[in-house]
């Protein structure tokens, strides 16, 4: 009876721990930013950093993406919009072992979250106006 017991809590805080998780995962979401860098790693992943953007990198294996991504950071004037989500087991950006094969926390390369890159597109970049001009 302890056994058992003990084996529906283990359970039981098992699989809160799992919901947790997957509750703070991003569906979607969109970043309007410059573009800052885009870089090919040797595993044939693409990154995608942001001139403002100090708490994420984003990262697609698709070439035709990075690519992209590459020709708009050398011939785009503007901003971009970048929609993104939670790299997650079954997208091309996944590693069971570092969570993505982009970068990782636990291998020291970055701090930051990565996000798989859903779709790049270029629009013209805002005009800010100071209070008093």
């Amino acid at each position: 009876m302890k056994r058992a017991v003990l084996l529906g809590v283990s359970l039981f805080v098992i699989l809160l721990l799992c919901v947790a998780c997957v509750g703070t995962m991003v569906k979607n979401g969109e970043i309007r930013d410059t573009l800052g860098n885009v870089e090919q790693t040797k595993n044939g992943n693409w990154r995608v950093w942001f001139t403002h953007d100090t708490a994420a990198g984003y990262c697609t294996r698709d070439n035709k993406v990075g690519e992209y991504a590459k020709y708009l950071l050398e011939n785009h004037d503007g901003e971009v919009i970048l929609k993104y989500k939670s790299i997650v087991a079954g997208d091309p950006e996944y590693n069971f072992w570092q969570k993505s094969d982009c970068g990782s926390i636990a291998k020291g390369e970055s701090s930051m979250e990565m996000f798989a890159i859903v779709e790049i597109v270029p629009v013209k970049s805002r005009l800010v106006v100071s209070p008093g001009e």
